[in-house]
């Protein structure tokens, strides 16, 4: 609704006051309600609805607000541990989401992969193979998006063993 100003609510009330009493005075001298009586409680009831219209009528067309996208959410289930030379497999569970994007920062070229589109379950193994990175830890970072382009992100940490 729009704000009308403080100010023009109170002119049109004082209007409707003059008016009032204008037709009390008139109606007392003359004992009798006349034409100008009746042309000044018209003048009142339309007073009255000009203030109230910006009250009731806004003017636009009445919408139901757009519900918010569902919850956006991803975990990742894996071991702590990845051991040299096998691969170690981790399940990316997310809700709502159409597009997931993964790295291992300093684990092999370290560059980001992408999944789309990305059910709600999807499963990525790492398989390290350089016997000088062994109790070295790393961390696989998941960020998914939803179709409104929110994000969600999660991180699981391993280390590489013997």
């Amino acid at each position: 609704m729009r704000t009308i100003p403080t100010f023009i609510l109170i002119l049109l009330a004082l209007v409707i006051v003059a008016l009032l009493l204008w037709i009390v005075h008139d109606v007392r001298r003359r004992r009798t309600f006349s034409v100008q009586d009746a042309i000044a409680l018209l003048g009142i009831v339309i007073t009255a609805a000009i203030a109230l219209v910006p009250f009731v009528w806004t003017g636009q067309p009445v919408s139901t607000p757009t519900p918010p996208p569902p919850l956006l959410t991803i975990a990742i289930d894996g071991p702590d541990t990845a051991p040299l030379g096998q691969k170690t497999y981790f399940t990316l569970t997310s809700q709502n989401a159409t597009r997931a994007e993964w790295s291992i920062g300093g684990f092999g070229d370290g560059k980001p992969f992408t999944v789309e589109p990305l059910s709600s379950s999807h499963q990525i193994y790492v398989e390290p193979t350089d016997a000088s990175r062994v109790g070295d830890s790393f961390v696989l970072a998941v960020t998914v998006y939803n179709t409104a382009g929110q994000s969600a992100g999660a991180a699981k940490r391993f280390v590489v063993t013997q």
